[in-house]
């Protein structure tokens, strides 16, 4: 009989081992998933930073990309640094330009270039008559 019970007590003893170590187990799998669930939460915050920043960047990007080809090209996009030595003169009447100009018009006072006082002859920034 008291076989009977010390084996009884073992078993009910070895549940109870069994018991405690797949509550131990389910505890760490939620821990795990818990850590999984923040670490994809800061992957994503990281990831949605990254995104934003991207797409603020992108613009700066194409502007840059445009300055630089319409300078090299010489197109209404560029920067004339020619002006900043002297500015042309009139592609007609080969007059000097003043150095500080006045647009006449909306589009030469976006994207430069002149009117000559002498002839009337319009120019863009880069001297070239239009």
């Amino acid at each position: 009989m008291q076989a009977l019970g010390a084996f009884i007590r073992r078993s009910i003893d070895a549940e109870d081992a069994a018991r405690a170590r797949a509550a131990e187990q389910a505890t760490r799998a939620r821990r795990m998933v818990v850590t999984l669930a923040v670490a994809g939460q800061v992957a994503l915050v990281i990831s949605a930073a990254g995104l934003q920043l991207a797409l603020f960047l992108t613009p700066l990007w194409i502007v840059l990309v445009l300055l630089l080809y319409g300078t090299f090209a010489r197109n209404k996009w560029g920067i004339d640094f020619g002006k900043i030595r002297r500015p042309p003169n009139c592609p007609r009447c080969d007059s000097p330009m003043p150095r500080w100009r006045m647009p006449k018009t909306l589009e030469q006072a976006l994207w430069g270039g002149n009117t000559c006082a002498n002839c009337g002859c319009v120019m863009d920034k880069w001297g070239r008559a239009v």
